[in-house]
């Protein structure tokens, strides 16, 4: 049976801290906000605050090393699209959120409404946060060299790149 989430995360993170890579400094590129969910258990409406963070270069690497220890050794290709969206959903909200509710357990939920909307508010964070001047749907204005122009320094058109010569 593949490990959960937590079990997941955990192996990956035993693994790089024996490798001498230090814990993630949380007190950066962090936002809260505010999610709820429906238990369709009891009929209770579960509110709390999230705080994520945008993860590093590094820390990137790790939500594909936990969506890897979550499919237990089942090769990617083989796995169902939907299975990989969800799959690949958990392990980046295992990464990304570094406080949670004491209800949020990902494996015992039965909406993965609840994780898409995460899922949501994470990648519009981490958007924003990369691409300074994004607006909230995380879109910024087109610049001029991403239309095949040069982009101009001090005035002048920088020649784009040609062959090696």
């Amino acid at each position: 049976m593949p490990p959960t989430t937590d079990e997941a995360l955990q192996g990956v993170r035993e693994t790089k801290s024996a490798a001498g890579i230090g814990k993630p400094d949380y007190t950066k590129a962090v936002a809260t906000f505010p999610a709820s969910y429906r238990d369709p258990t009891t009929g209770k409406t579960l509110t709390g605050m999230f705080r994520s963070r945008v993860p590093r270069v590094h820390e990137r690497d790790e939500i594909g090393l936990v969506a890897a220890r979550l499919l237990g050794g089942v090769p990617w290709a083989s796995v169902p699209p939907g299975t990989r969206a969800s799959v690949q959903t958990r392990a980046t909200l295992a990464v990304c959120l570094v406080e949670v509710p004491e209800w949020y357990k990902p494996d015992e939920l039965y909406d993965v409404s609840i994780l898409e909307e995460l899922l949501q508010k994470v990648i519009l964070h981490q958007s924003t946060f990369l691409r300074p001047g994004a607006d909230s749907s995380g879109s910024t204005e087109p610049s001029a060299h991403r239309g095949g122009e040069a982009p101009a320094v001090v005035g002048r058109e920088v020649p784009a790149a040609g062959p090696r010569g």
